[in-house]
């Protein structure tokens, strides 16, 4: 009885460890090239800019196969940058709050054993905020899109990291031109 335990606790180790690791959590910082346009019926302005941005990202991965998977995220940023902040100073302070839960999919090329180059593409449920000096002007919601390209390194221990750069856009008002660094762990 103890030799088929014995055997049985061998083929299952040898199975686990060639098997791969399906699930994959994620989070990743950006800065971005942010362009908005809102128009604000109450007091008959547009506020239209082109500043920088940040956000973060936290993802589920799940592995359909060695090359292609599908997953779920959020994203949450402002245009509230130090760059912003000194310019408030001087102006009303205008800025943009953002957010959007993406659906993905992602397609993999190796280009060695832990090495991979990655495409995607996503579909957003978003929702931007104008503020002004404090008070929320204008609010937006809808379905948007982007895609998406950039390197991941594998390490043995099931950490990995990336760099990415993306373009998501929030309706009419957001558009957003990403670059980014992240960290995963996948089990």
């Amino acid at each position: 009885m103890s030799r088929i335990l014995c055997g049985l606790a061998a083929v299952c180790l040898s199975i686990a460890s060639t098997c791969h690791a399906q699930h994959k959590l994620s989070a990743s910082g950006y800065v971005a090239l942010f362009d908005y346009e809102f128009d604000n019926r109450e007091l008959a302005e547009r506020y239209s800019n082109h500043e920088g941005a940040v956000h973060y990202t936290l993802r589920y991965q799940y592995d359909l196969s060695e090359r292609w998977s599908a997953g779920i995220g959020y994203l949450n940023g402002t245009s509230n940058t130090a760059e912003n902040i000194f310019d408030g100073l001087l102006n009303d302070k205008v800025e943009v709050e953002y957010q959007a839960v993406q659906l993905f999919a992602q397609g993999r090329m190796p280009v060695s054993q832990r090495n991979f180059l990655f495409a995607e593409a996503s579909l957003s449920r978003y929702d931007n905020d104008l503020v002004v000096d404090g008070d929320t002007f204008s609010s937006t919601d809808g379905v948007g899109f982007g895609v998406g390209v950039g390197w991941d390194h594998e390490f043995d221990n099931g950490f990995g990291s990336r760099v990415s750069l993306s373009y998501d856009r929030f309706g009419d008002e957001v558009q957003l031109w990403s670059l980014g660094v992240g960290m995963s762990y996948r089990f």
